[in-house]
């Protein structure tokens, strides 16, 4: 199908176009792990390193005259994405911390605790009311 795009100049590129994206995602064994997880592509073959190397060979001599703008869009968003650190350590912080439900709950009451720590300090300094209001207002 590539081959057949890429021989008539009439032809839209779609199938090429696809694997160009394809190849824009797919680098390493995890990321086909992902896309097959995530149910956006098939791995009928059972060894995700045959899926990088087939894209890879697919996509090594395709040349574009040119790409869709919406694709072209969609990909510099998923980079823009990817390279936003804040993104960076919230996906750091949900895969290190959040990964279970368990792990989130305990990290629920680590929080509560330290409000409570901290609430007993305050009333400690300024008495009871403070505590009290600062706690009304968390």
């Amino acid at each position: 199908m590539i081959a057949y795009e890429q021989c008539h100049r009439s032809a839209t590129y779609i199938i090429t176009q696809y694997v160009v994206i394809l190849d824009f995602l797919i680098n390493t064994e995890k990321d086909v792990k992902i896309l097959v997880d995530n149910k956006i592509i098939v791995n009928w073959s059972g060894d995700a390193n045959k899926v990088v190397a087939l894209v890879k060979n697919l996509s090594s001599h395709i040349t574009m005259t040119s790409f869709n703008t919406h694709y072209y869009a969609i990909c510099k968003s998923l980079n823009g994405f990817y390279e936003n650190p804040y993104n960076k350590q919230l996906a750091t912080l949900r895969h290190e911390f959040f990964y279970a439900p368990w792990r989130t709950v305990s990290f629920g009451i680590f929080i509560l605790t330290a409000i409570q720590a901290v609430c007993s300090v305050i009333s400690l300094f300024h008495g009871k009311k403070s505590c009290i209001y600062i706690t009304i207002l968390l």
